[in-house]
């Protein structure tokens, strides 16, 4: 990790998880059968607090993890490979005006983190969102990552005890760091694209906190690699679009984010919902 984090402590997540805002109540309903433009524009609207919901500032963070001893030494190669102006998921970026952050989180295999470095890689993860953001599509990149993912998401579901020691033993710092922005967008209102199985496997973390803990969340495009659709059921999510591919490293978010557009594009000022209250302004 890069940059230093907030110290953090697992109590605290846990308190932050309890506070977490619900979507604002749209007084209106939608239509008996709404299409899914219509769906789509009233979750963002709901989940952004605004009477007519913007997609003007989305971002793109990706969690980078290596986690084998044979890979850890490729993070800054892998990490160059991403920000090469080729790289699939630098152009859709720039094409979609995207905000492109990349975290490098420690590498190795998943060590079994104390309670304060996993409280640290996930407050890490949180600095993901910033005030004026409007979407965050989160996803995890490197080596092994969706396998410890799967592996999280199946002791998740299998213990009975407290997901957070789960993740702090499993986890490691790319799926802390991914579970943390999901809370941190959560609480600041920010709807999120869950991108591939590693997001959606620090996604169950939460979910197995409390159910309704991505609401906010959507699906990118399913990956046809083993695991992604029987984690999503897991979960209650289902893809945004299916294209019976894998997208390219990071752009499963990225992908559906059009799909977002087009439904503020072609809801705005037809009253399909009645609008949102504005946040109030805190002291």
């Amino acid at each position: 990790m890069t940059e230093t984090a907030p110290g953090a402590s697992l109590g605290e997540i846990r308190s932050l998880l309890h506070g977490m805002p619900d979507a604002a109540p749209l007084p209106a309903t939608l239509p008996d059968d709404p299409d899914l433009f219509q769906t789509l524009y009233a979750w963002l609207s709901s989940w952004q607090a605004r009477a007519v919901p913007s997609l003007a500032r989305p971002r793109a963070a990706l969690y980078l993890g290596c986690y084998d001893d044979a890979s850890a030494g490729m993070a800054e190669t892998i990490a160059a490979d991403i920000q090469n102006a080729d790289a699939p998921v630098l152009r859709l970026c720039q094409e979609f005006d995207v905000d492109l952050r990349l975290y490098e989180m420690a590498a190795g295999p998943a060590p079994d983190l104390d309670d304060a470095a996993c409280a640290t890689a996930m407050a890490y993860g949180m600095m993901a969102v910033e005030d004026g953001l409007d979407l965050l599509c989160v996803a995890g990149v490197g080596p092994g990552v969706d396998a410890a993912g799967l592996a999280l998401a199946d002791a998740v579901f299998a213990d009975s005890g407290d997901p957070l020691d789960v993740l702090r033993r499993l986890g490691g710092h790319a799926l802390a760091g991914m579970a943390g922005a999901v809370i941190a967008a959560r609480i600041a209102r920010v709807p999120v694209m869950l991108d591939g199985i590693a997001a959606a496997a620090a996604g169950a973390v939460l979910h197995r906190m409390d159910e309704r803990a991505l609401d906010h969340c959507l699906v990118g495009p399913l990956d046809p690699g083993g695991g992604h659709a029987g984690l999503l059921e897991r979960i209650g999510k289902a893809p945004v679009a299916d294209f019976g591919i894998a997208p390219p490293l990071g752009c499963g978010g990225l992908i559906a984010l059009p799909v977002l557009r087009g439904a503020v594009a072609s809801q705005t000022g037809l009253s399909i919902v009645s609008p949102a209250p504005e946040t109030p302004p805190t002291d």
